[in-house]
């Protein structure tokens, strides 16, 4: 038995359906599988999605055989994969799929029937047969168990790699904000970022809620990724999903009608044609803004612009100015789920149609946030668990940040917040809002002693404390002036010192030198 089950794991291994980093083939191999007395080996496969399968059971002699999904409970809700009945006893069975589907990417349990050898005893079609079970978990390779949406478009993956069971690109402009949420049906899951040489730079914990993840791209981001890691609900297999950040080349920026930011952030438009109008719709996920700055910037060959409106559609009359520069300052509490609407008409007499839609990304379920955090110095942010924030910030030195902790979380209850950070800790009375929530503030001047360092959020309420609703780790920038100085500073100290020393020993010898 030993033997056998070698020589299976050998043949699977073989297979160039493809293990590991093996080359994938453009078609999933004939696997052959020996008859054994032994039955309650689980076989594990690895095949290729939308591909034919072809799976020999050799001198098995069969009457009848039957394949469904393991996992599923209800016996007359399992999902038929394949089934077979002979008049007489073949002596090799046969599995043909013509194509392999992503709902055969988990455990199968092949009952099997055939010829009467001895043991318990069975009928089928009035001949007397041997019964048992074969088992098979089987990793479809490009099953798509998760889903990506990058700043509100969703995704399309393909398995364009061994490793990975999904993967895409996407096109980013530099100073972009980026939202991705992670979305999967059923299951476990986990988010990990990493640079552009494969380093880790964070990793979520395991989660069964949809992750989002926002962060702001820059040049130096160029080829970073981000990877979902899931378990299906019904199999210990593990499913690789990734999103690679690809900087958006000048040349390849044809269409710069209208630009548009918010608070200094430059956002990529999805453009659609209709007749003769082109539409650009934008996105924007706030979280940690309590107003936002809206900045509308036209090219040359805009001839005039409609006033912007939230909510409503705009109207273009003749009296409309030609806009080459509007900032409306807007509180975020006015903004979910509204969008900003204005149209231009160019030297064309071509309508350009500018919509930008909000949408709030934390506070849409039971969750906290912290606000007054500049976002163009956010790295990334994620949702931790079900009701805690981590977010990663980049500070200047010497920086003043006003931050104001905000939740949703059971308000009526809550007593107070309690900030902690370097070893300190202070406490802040509730302030109940106007919009459903409650916050606490606490303003903090970010010296050098503050880098590599946690500033935490606690909320208080008659039941206890709920530590760590929000995180903040903070990073002095390396590229700023200030610690740029900072290090220089440090590095003129030392050469001075170290310069007094070396002076004071020449001068300690040549005394004694003179004295001799």
């Amino acid at each position: 038995m030993i033997v056998l089950y070698m020589c299976l794991v050998v043949m699977i291994l073989e297979t160039k359906a493809g293990i590991g980093n093996e080359m994938l083939s453009q078609d999933n191999d004939v696997i052959v599988i020996e008859f054994s007395e032994n039955n309650n080996i689980t076989l594990k496969y690895t095949v290729i999605k939308n591909k034919p399968l072809h799976i020999i059971l050799k001198n098995y002699y069969l009457i009848q055989l039957q394949c469904f999904d393991y996992n599923v409970r209800s016996k007359s809700s399992y999902l038929n994969f394949f089934s077979e009945t002979h008049d007489t006893f073949q002596q090799d069975g046969n599995i043909n799929i013509q194509n392999v589907t992503d709902d055969m990417s988990t455990k199968w349990r092949c009952t099997v029937y055939r010829l009467y050898t001895g043991g318990p005893k069975t009928w089928i079609n009035n001949e007397e047969c041997s019964a048992f079970d074969l088992f098979f978990n089987l990793h479809v390779k490009g099953a798509e168990k998760v889903s990506f949406t990058v700043n509100n478009q969703d995704l399309e993956l393909s398995d364009l790699s061994t490793k990975l069971d999904g993967e895409t690109n996407y096109e980013y402009l530099d100073g972009a904000p980026l939202f991705v949420t992670c979305n999967m049906l059923m299951g476990r899951k986990r988010l990990a970022y990493y640079d552009d040489k494969g380093k880790l730079l964070f990793q979520t914990k395991w989660m069964d809620t949809t992750i989002k993840f926002r962060s702001v791209l820059t040049a130096r981001n160029n080829y970073f990724y981000v990877e979902c890691e899931c378990h299906s609900e019904t199999s210990i297999e593990r499913y690789y999903h990734r999103i690679t950040f690809v900087l958006k080349k000048p040349d390849s920026i044809l269409d710069d009608v209208i630009k548009l930011s918010v608070n200094s952030l430059t956002l990529a438009p999805e453009i659609t044609y209709s007749d003769d109008k082109r539409i650009y719709n934008y996105f924007y996920e706030y979280g940690f803004e309590s107003s936002l700055n809206v900045s509308h910037v036209s090219s040359e060959s805009v001839m005039k612009c409609s006033e912007p409106e939230l909510g409503g559609p705009s109207i273009l009359t003749e009296t409309s100015k030609q806009l080459k520069m509007e900032n409306d300052q807007i509180p975020t509490e006015r903004l979910n789920n509204k969008t900003l609407n204005y149209e231009c008409v160019d030297a064309n007499n071509s309508v350009v149609s500018v919509k930008l839609n909000f949408q709030d990304g934390m506070l849409a379920f039971p969750g906290a946030r912290i606000l007054g955090l500049p976002e163009k110095n956010i790295q990334y942010e994620y949702i931790k668990d079900s009701r805690n924030y981590s977010i990663s910030y980049t500070y200047t030195l010497n920086e003043t940040v006003n931050l104001t902790c905000v939740t949703n979380r059971r308000i009526s209850s809550i007593e107070k917040f309690v900030w902690r950070h370097n070893g300190n800790s202070s406490s802040v009375a509730a302030n109940f809002r106007t919009n459903n929530t409650v916050s606490g503030s606490l303003s903090l001047r970010l010296t050098a002693k503050y880098n590599a360092t946690f500033i935490y959020c606690d909320v208080v309420n008659k039941h206890g404390t709920i530590p760590n609703i929000v995180e903040v780790f903070l990073n002095l920038n390396p590229f700023s002036e200030e610690s740029t100085s900072l290090v220089t500073g440090k590095l003129l100290i030392y050469v001075y010192l170290e310069t007094s020393k070396l002076l004071k020993q020449i001068t300690a010898k040549l005394g004694s030198y003179m004295e001799t």
